[in-house]
């Protein structure tokens, strides 16, 4: 299964559009189709998957016998274990050595006896477990766990934020954000003017907010710019939202509670305790980019409420969209290898 290589709010704020319903559904029914056009441009995957991938021996790879391309199931790190026939494999060297990973074949030491070959029928005779991306799996602190998880629940409140489409890593597991909700973060220490030149909010307690954020003050939202200690430079009335006055002692609310799909890339859900380190899974900034675009596109050419939607005229052109494409699959693409028929 494939998962998205941006989030709605990368989308959004591309384009600076507002806050609405109406515009996350826009995104988010373009976004995995954008996606998965990436990944076939590109004929490798950007987001990892574990477990135990398997391969017919002999094949129709047209190699040696020392020789097996993993062709798209790319493998991100040294495998767990390989085993041909049920018997396990350790002499062997993943390829390219000086330029993976990913790895993209595996090759049998000539200076010992393993093989690939011994079992009754080619289907499924080689069997590798690990874990599998096309390119190296890299991940970013994102914050804690407020409160324990068990390995059944599917929402749970962070310390900073995570946007729709995220995966976030959890221990061992991987969980993808399907949605967020607003939570009381803190609460204001001085009341705010409706001015919008009046740019600066203090906390009482400070949280974890991050430049691009959106908090929400009674019926206002601002954008976090910057953060000094318990005072956040913000961006007034964001995402269309009306300018308004708030008092002293004022909730701040933020988007800490995230409703996760658990288990995902092929790891098993477990429990996790309160202020568990979460880390949130980074997709190559090409792909990232070219995924934030061909959704803006996609969505453009869809709804002709688009641009009313956003309050942004013109987008991304099908020129521009078509060398970014050349661009991300010259840096990123897999050559293909020819096939025996």
């Amino acid at each position: 299964m494939g998962y998205r290589l941006a989030s709605v709010e990368d989308v959004r704020a591309a384009v600076d559009a507002a806050e609405s319903t109406q515009v996350d559904a826009l995104i988010a029914r373009h976004l995995m189709g954008a996606s998965d056009a990436v990944r076939s441009l590109c004929s490798r995957e950007f987001t990892p998957w574990f477990g135990t991938r398997y391969f017919s021996w002999p094949n129709d790879q047209m190699s040696t016998s020392w020789r097996l391309w993993l062709d798209a199931d790319e493998l991100a790190a040294q495998p767990e274990r390989i085993e041909a026939s049920g018997v396990e494999i350790t002499d062997y060297f993943c390829e390219p050595a000086n330029a993976g990973p990913p790895y993209n074949r595996v090759e049998l030491d000539l200076a010992t006896a393993a093989t690939f070959a011994g079992g009754l029928t080619p289907q499924r005779a080689v069997a590798i477990t690990g874990a599998f991306c096309g390119c190296p799996i890299v991940s970013e602190a994102l914050g804690e766990l407020v409160g324990t998880i068990g390995e059944s629940d599917t929402s749970a409140t962070l310390t900073a934020a995570a946007q729709v489409g995220n995966l976030l890593v959890l221990g061992s597991e991987y969980v993808e954000v399907t949605a967020l909700a607003w939570a009381t973060a803190d609460t204001m220490s001085s009341s705010l003017p409706d001015d919008s030149t009046v740019q600066t909010i203090t906390l009482n307690s400070g949280i974890d907010a991050r430049p691009g954020e959106l908090l929400l003050i009674d019926a206002e939202l601002v954008r976090v710019r910057d953060v000094a200690g318990l005072v956040l430079i913000v961006e007034r009335a964001a995402g269309g939202s009306a300018l308004a006055s708030h008092s002293n002692g004022a909730a701040v609310h933020a988007r800490r509670v995230a409703t996760l799909a658990r288990g995902a890339c092929g790891t098993i859900p477990a429990s996790h305790a309160a202020t568990s380190p979460v880390r949130r899974h980074v997709v190559p900034e090409a792909p990232r980019s070219l995924t934030i675009a061909e959704t803006l596109y996609r969505v453009q050419r869809d709804a002709g409420s688009w641009a009313t939607a956003t309050k942004v005229a013109g987008g991304t052109t099908a020129t521009e969209l078509e060398r970014m494409r050349e661009d991300v699959k010259a840096s990123h693409g897999r050559n293909l290898r020819k096939r025996a028929i």
